[in-house]
């Protein structure tokens, strides 16, 4: 499995960690990865491959398949796919010196469906969730008793892959079982990270993660547009 580094060669202060959409790779994540890990110098970010081939095409990975998905098995999936999800959280903490406490998870299109729901989920959470073009799959979420790490999520008002109210009821869900939700609508944009979103995740987990730090000097550095 690939997985993307940036950030402190040695113990870091805290982890960023990153999930791809289905059908990409942990490739597709560098951008975001490189422009986080400049903003946050003092953060490891890490962007694994998703756990099991794409298989509906050519090439890519996925964390889980969404041949044959539906509003009736979406949520089996995704609950199955999550301990993996844990796994690799727990592993990067390991990596990098970190506990979960000082550890953010961030996800775009699948992965951020279940980075959200690793934030009702996870017995031990981390500090933070982030969901750029998430959703929540439809029925009773599977919860955990305990504190909910905040969440930021961030989705385009031109996304016609998942859409902005299903991201909108997401949050709602989240807000009802005890989650501090901040949600960000992109007016102008479709279903891919905007540089925007750059900016304001980057300020959202230095904001919350006990020693983030973020460089000024970078984040004032105007920088191109990614799709």
């Amino acid at each position: 499995m690939t997985v993307l580094r940036f950030g402190p060669a040695t113990q870091a202060d805290a982890l960023v960690l990153l999930l791809h959409g289905v059908g990409a790779s942990a490739e597709a994540m560098r951008p975001l990865a490189s422009l986080l890990s400049a903003r946050l110098p003092n953060a490891a970010v890490l962007a694994p491959d998703g756990t099991a081939p794409f298989d509906m095409g050519p090439g890519g990975r996925q964390w889980f398949s969404v041949r044959g998905v539906s509003e009736d098995n979406r949520k089996a999936r995704v609950e199955a796919a999550l301990p993996a999800i844990e796994t690799l959280l727990d592993e990067a903490c390991a990596l990098v010196g970190v506990p979960r406490e000082r550890a953010v998870v961030a996800g775009f299109s699948q992965g951020a469906i279940l980075a959200l729901h690793l934030a009702a989920a996870a017995k031990q959470p981390p500090a933070a969730i982030v969901a750029l073009a998430g959703r929540l799959s439809a029925g009773p979420l599977l919860t955990h008793p305990g504190p909910r790490p905040s969440v930021f999520m961030s989705h385009g008002a031109q996304d016609r892959v998942i859409a902005l109210s299903d991201a909108q009821h997401a949050a709602d869900a989240l807000r009802a079982i005890g989650a501090e939700v901040q949600f960000e609508q992109i007016p102008d944009h479709g279903h891919s990270i905007d540089p925007r979103q750059v900016e304001s995740v980057a300020r959202y987990v230095a904001a919350r993660l006990p020693s983030g730090r973020m460089d000024l000097a970078q984040a004032a550095k105007p920088h191109r547009r990614e799709s």
